[in-house]
């Protein structure tokens, strides 16, 4: 047998182990859940969504009042006697939240809605690995040099044993889907294959809004074709939303549910830069409970410089990249700082939404992407951990007043730290091709592309 069919079969035994391991957790977790009632608390949220499709139902409750403490909404259930909350009822769950993503989001969901909840959640935690498995792949194959399968095995167990995975695939979250879209779309840009990939981040955009931040990347680097494809997409997958869920939700989704979160919650599982404002701006931060969560009603001036400063961190990351590369030697690499740069500066950013700084993360790990010093591997190890495991919140909840605030502002920071470690500062003197995020061929044919 040859030696490299040897080694590719070995390496697709690691891979079936790895995801076989999940799929074993997520039976044995089927088989003790007797009822909806026993579900996590995120899942019936989708779930109900889904049902409401085409129904003619109002998808989001907002409440109304005070524009200060509105935002924490997100904190409670939808009223019993809402369309929602009767749904929710129908289906044997005791209550459900708000649901806040875009209305193609509860589109995406409806395909689960077929079968019962129960059947419904082993499924989709399933296919949430699946997904970041696919996901995995992709990163290490538009980053990697050489051989790809021993980065991708270490890497796909890193990404497996990753907190913001463990708790999206435990509270049955869509973050994996997110991630699926930023994955294939950066890889399928590095390989000039432009309309599809504007396609995965028109996806992306209508299930979760924050990819279209990609779209300055690609306005920067003048990739025409990109841009033309990702507006031609947005109008097709937008008119199948609409035709689908209604014209009213998405109204609603812009006009009331947008405002209600632009400004953060100052809560600590918000990781948000405008969530970390916030809460130093209150001088204090929310901690959950069980049955009464302190509420502290928002500074709103907080949330102006909240706003500002993401709109000059995106801004300022736009210029460093056109001015750093004349050409598109690092496409690959600014679209993974982006992808970073979106968890930071948008309102809220739970702990699970942080499923897409694998991309990064990955990047920065993989060998020979970016030479760094001792001291560069020490902060990345320590960034990492803070993002990667849930050690920080549990400091969070222990700790008290001032410390309490350090420990809350660790994971924001942590994040700035991995963007500030090199993934856009791909060295200007190495050639085109020696450069990670990008692939084979001149400038030349990648400018012959725009018009393309």
């Amino acid at each position: 047998m040859d030696v490299n069919y040897k080694a590719g079969f070995a390496y697709c035994v690691l891979v079936l182990l790895i995801f076989g391991a999940l799929v074993k957790e997520q039976a044995r977790n089927f088989r003790g859940q007797a009822n909806p009632s026993g579900m996590p608390i995120d899942f019936p949220v989708y779930y109900v969504a889904g049902t409401m499709v085409g129904t003619g139902a109002e998808l989001y409750e907002v409440p109304e009042g005070d524009s200060s403490l509105r935002p924490y909404f997100v904190l409670y259930n939808v009223e019993p006697s809402s369309d929602a909350g009767k749904r929710a009822q129908s289906l044997g769950f005791r209550a459900v939240s708000p649901f806040l993503y875009p209305p193609l989001a509860a589109l995406a969901m409806r395909p689960l809605t077929y079968f019962s909840p129960r059947l419904a959640v082993f499924l989709w935690r399933c296919f949430s690995g699946l997904l970041t498995l696919v996901s995995v792949y992709f990163i290490v194959a538009t980053f990697a040099r050489g051989n790809i399968w021993v980065s991708y095995v270490l890497a796909l167990a890193g990404a497996f044993a990753f907190f913001p995975f463990v708790e999206t695939v435990d509270l049955g979250q869509i973050n994996a889907l997110i991630l699926v879209c930023w994955a294939i779309g950066i890889y399928l840009a590095v390989h000039r294959k432009f309309s599809s990939s504007a396609f995965f981040f028109a996806l992306g955009t209508l299930l979760k809004l924050t990819p279209v931040l990609a779209v300055g990347v690609f306005v920067i680097r003048r990739q025409w074709k990109w841009v033309l494809s990702y507006l031609a997409w947005l109008l097709i997958l937008t008119g199948l939303s609409v035709s689908l869920v209604g014209w009213q939700a998405h109204v609603t989704y812009v006009r009331r549910v947008l405002p209600s979160l632009s400004s953060g919650v100052p809560i600590t599982e918000n990781k948000s830069l405008a969530g970390l404002i916030q809460s130093l701006a209150l001088g204090d931060v929310v901690v959950l409970n069980s049955e009464n969560p302190k509420v502290l009603p928002l500074n709103l001036a907080a949330g102006v410089v909240a706003k500002a400063l993401g709109a000059l961190l995106y801004g300022g990351m736009l210029l460093f990249f056109y001015r750093r590369h004349k050409d598109q030697a690092a496409l690959g690499a600014e679209l993974a700082a982006v992808a970073l740069l979106t968890l930071v500066i948008s309102p809220i950013a739970w702990r699970h939404h942080y499923l897409v700084a694998l991309i990064p993360l990955v990047y920065l790990w993989l060998p020979g992407t970016i030479p760094l010093k001792r001291w560069q591997l020490i902060a990345l190890s320590a960034a990492t951990l803070i993002i990667g495991t849930p050690f920080v919140d549990y400091a969070i909840v222990i700790l008290r007043g001032n410390w309490r605030l350090l420990a809350n502002s660790l994971q924001p920071l942590a994040t700035l730290v991995v963007l500030a470690l090199g993934i856009p500062w791909a060295p200007v003197s190495v050639q085109n091709d020696e450069v990670p995020g990008f692939r084979q061929g001149s400038s030349v044919a990648l400018e012959e592309s725009n018009v393309g």
